[in-house]
């Protein structure tokens, strides 16, 4: 990450842990997501008033979403590069 910030002209090492402690975050976010939207047994800590019910038809397979995050990552990836 150093070399990417300083690629991209970061230099403030306050700005530096800023952007890591975002890039954490957004990334433990999106894990958690993913782990809820694949797994049946990740959905069981949410068991509040049968919530985790109503949470069943979200789920996907998990080739579904590696074939659609697989896809996002190439067309960001397109996006990125021009």
């Amino acid at each position: 990450m150093p070399i990417l910030f300083g690629a991209a002209g970061v230099t403030s090492q306050n700005k530096i842990l800023t952007l890591n402690f975002a890039n954490t975050i957004i990334s433990a976010s999106g894990a958690v997501i993913g782990t809820t939207l694949t797994d049946r047994g990740a959905v069981a800590w949410i068991n509040i008033y049968s919530f985790a019910d109503s949470l069943m038809p979200l789920l996907v397979g998990r080739r579904t979403m590696w074939f659609w995050g697989t896809l996002a990552c190439a067309g960001t990836l397109a996006i990125v590069t021009g």
